[in-house]
């Protein structure tokens, strides 16, 4: 017997908005996704047509009756079950790790421009941050508003993890304005510097 296939994050992500949001049209999921504070989700929301058809052909979600317009879909109890493993323990390292930081990405390669380059290109991640630092503020507050409490939880981390890369970015932007002199010894101060 051949063993099923595991489900995508993308697959996952939109059993739960579906079980979230009740019975509903392929287009509100999609809709949602490209509503979504994760550039990840918001670009594969065109993807949700021929997801969702999977899903349904797989058993995990199913079509209602619905009278004019898109047809409805439902989250069945196949769909359920593997939205309750992929939400209990254990979570796999992988999942743990990942963490698509692009800025973080492009700084490892930063000393392929000069001096002034690179405090070009941190500025402006710092002007894009703050500026994502206030929607992702209004998202709170919208799920808040919504009754979405444990979106609005979620939504911390997207919080946190932004103040932390501002945080980061204003940090290290004093050493590559002045790099260290003792190139021997530059971790040890660079840690003892740090603001954790």
């Amino acid at each position: 017997m051949r063993k099923a296939r595991k489900l995508s994050t993308i697959e996952l992500m939109l059993l739960g908005l579906c079980h979230e949001n009740g019975p509903c049209s392929t287009y509100m999921l999609m809709k949602l996704m490209s509503l979504s504070g994760s550039s990840f989700y918001k670009s594969r929301a065109g993807t949700a047509y021929s997801v969702t058809k999977r899903l349904v052909t797989g058993g995990f979600f199913e079509q209602v009756p619905q009278g004019v317009g898109d047809p409805h879909i439902k989250i069945t109890e196949k769909g359920i079950q593997a939205l309750r493993e992929w939400v209990t323990p254990p979570i796999s390292a992988q999942d743990i790790a990942h963490s698509a930081d692009l800025i973080r990405l492009r700084f490892y390669f930063i000393s392929v421009v000069d001096a002034e380059a690179r405090i070009a290109f941190i500025d402006d991640c710092l002007a894009g941050l703050k500026e994502r630092l206030g929607f992702v503020e209004e998202r709170m507050r919208l799920n808040a508003g919504d009754g979405h409490y444990f979106a609005t939880l979620a939504g911390l981390s997207s919080l946190m993890e932004t103040r932390a890369r501002i945080e980061w970015l204003e940090h290290v932007r004093k050493w590559v304005v002045n790099p260290p002199e003792d190139q021997a010894a530059w971790v040890d101060m660079i840690l003892k510097d740090a603001p954790f």
